[in-house]
Protein backbone atom coordinates (compact mmCIF):
# COMPACT_ATOMS: atom_id res chain seq x y z
CA UNK A 1 0.00 0.00 0.00
CA UNK A 2 1.33 3.41 -0.95
CA UNK A 3 1.40 6.20 1.64
CA UNK A 4 -1.04 8.21 -0.44
CA UNK A 5 -3.58 5.34 -0.22
CA UNK A 6 -3.73 5.44 3.58
CA UNK A 7 -6.81 6.88 5.23
CA UNK A 8 -6.93 8.81 8.49
CA UNK A 9 -7.52 5.69 10.61
CA UNK A 10 -4.51 3.92 9.07
CA UNK A 11 -2.33 6.95 9.73
CA UNK A 12 -3.56 7.20 13.32
CA UNK A 13 -2.76 3.53 13.98
CA UNK A 14 0.69 3.91 12.41
CA UNK A 15 1.38 7.08 14.42
CA UNK A 16 0.29 5.30 17.64
CA UNK A 17 2.55 2.34 16.86
CA UNK A 18 5.46 4.69 16.19
CA UNK A 19 4.87 6.32 19.58
CA UNK A 20 4.86 2.97 21.37
CA UNK A 21 8.02 1.84 19.59
CA UNK A 22 9.74 5.12 20.47
CA UNK A 23 9.05 4.28 24.12
CA UNK A 24 10.61 0.85 23.63
CA UNK A 25 13.60 2.47 21.94
CA UNK A 26 14.14 4.72 24.95
CA UNK A 27 14.09 1.70 27.28
CA UNK A 28 16.53 -0.27 25.09
CA UNK A 29 18.84 2.72 24.84
CA UNK A 30 18.71 3.27 28.61
CA UNK A 31 19.54 -0.40 29.26
CA UNK A 32 22.55 -0.27 26.97
CA UNK A 33 21.12 -2.59 24.32
CA UNK A 34 22.71 -0.54 21.56
CA UNK A 35 22.38 -3.09 18.73
CA UNK A 36 18.68 -3.64 19.38
CA UNK A 37 18.18 0.11 19.76
CA UNK A 38 19.95 0.76 16.45
CA UNK A 39 17.76 -1.74 14.61
CA UNK A 40 14.58 -0.34 16.16
CA UNK A 41 15.72 3.17 15.29
CA UNK A 42 16.09 2.20 11.62
CA UNK A 43 12.61 0.62 11.61
CA UNK A 44 11.16 3.76 13.18
CA UNK A 45 12.82 5.95 10.54
CA UNK A 46 11.24 3.84 7.79
CA UNK A 47 7.84 3.98 9.49
CA UNK A 48 8.04 7.77 9.85
CA UNK A 49 8.90 8.10 6.15
CA UNK A 50 5.96 5.86 5.25
CA UNK A 51 3.63 7.96 7.40
CA UNK A 52 4.92 11.21 5.89
CA UNK A 53 4.32 10.02 2.33
CA UNK A 54 6.24 10.97 -0.79
CA UNK A 55 8.44 14.05 -0.58
CA UNK A 56 9.60 16.14 -3.49
CA UNK A 57 13.22 15.72 -4.44
CA UNK A 58 15.52 18.36 -5.84
CA UNK A 59 15.50 17.95 -9.60
CA UNK A 60 17.70 19.35 -12.34
CA UNK A 61 18.45 23.07 -11.95
CA UNK A 62 16.54 23.21 -8.67
CA UNK A 63 13.21 22.16 -10.20
CA UNK A 64 11.31 19.97 -7.70
CA UNK A 65 10.76 16.38 -8.83
CA UNK A 66 8.81 13.59 -7.14
CA UNK A 67 9.71 9.94 -7.57
CA UNK A 68 6.71 7.67 -7.88
CA UNK A 69 7.03 3.96 -7.10
CA UNK A 70 5.84 3.24 -10.65
CA UNK A 71 8.87 5.15 -11.99
CA UNK A 72 11.26 2.86 -10.14
CA UNK A 73 10.19 -0.30 -11.99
Amino acid sequence: MKSSDRNGADKAVLADLIGKLEGSLAVLDHQGASLAAAHLSMVLDLMRKELAGPRPMEGIAGIPATIQSSQLH
